[in-house]
């Protein structure tokens, strides 16, 4: 049985995609003068990873869909906070990781701990019903990818970190497939759920 690729995620409201926009848009002149290992990607394409769930088969996605409406029908909607535009993943606890590959959107602390218990949630409900996936220990940060980069040299790539200090709020959760392409990654949603509305 053929499997898809899956995964959990909070689209951006178009009005916070434009205010992102016109950050990025400064970032991507500056790094095309110098910089041709980047790709930037599609603005319609940006959105807050809450859970990558890997390949899935048919039986597997049914169970996925049905607990992201559940989720989101207790969840309530987020307030969140974009404060600054890195490279990712950035380095933790003062630890070198491997070279960074993207260039991120980063939430503040709070929001990143919203995103956390919204993804423990989900990860709870969905192994109690038998989904399996692979879990990611490593500390939340709340992050929009915005490029990839194909080679990082730390002596001659050109620095990046910009402030943002959007603020945006969470209302949906989608589940998504990601199909790989040469020209990148395309997405399609699998289905869309409202958070519920803020008291």
């Amino acid at each position: 049985m053929p499997k898809r690729r899956i995964f959990i995620s909070i689209p951006l409201a178009k009005e916070a995609r434009y205010a992102l926009e016109r950050g990025v848009y400064e970032i991507e002149e500056r790094l095309a003068k110098s910089f041709s290992e980047v790709r930037f990607s599609p603005p319609e394409n940006w959105h807050i990873t809450l859970l990558f769930l890997g390949d899935q088969e048919d039986d597997a996605l049914a169970k996925i869909v049905r607990v992201t409406e559940e989720v989101a029908a207790e969840a309530p909607e987020l307030e969140l906070n974009l404060e600054k535009i890195i490279y990712g993943p950035p380095s933790i606890s003062g630890k070198s990781n491997k070279e960074p590959r993207m260039i991120w959107a980063v939430g503040d602390e709070t929001s990143s701990q919203k995103i956390g218990a919204l993804k423990r949630k989900l990860e709870d409900r969905l192994i109690e019903v038998g989904v399996r996936f692979e879990i990611d220990h490593k500390p939340e940060i709340l992050h929009i990818t915005l490029a990839r980069i194909a080679r990082f040299d730390a002596g001659s790539t050109p620095p990046v970190e910009e402030k943002l200090d959007l603020k945006m709020r969470g209302e949906k959760i989608e589940v998504m497939e990601s199909e790989l392409k040469k020209g990148g990654p395309e997405y399609f949603v699998l289905g869309s759920f409202d958070l519920a509305v803020m008291e």
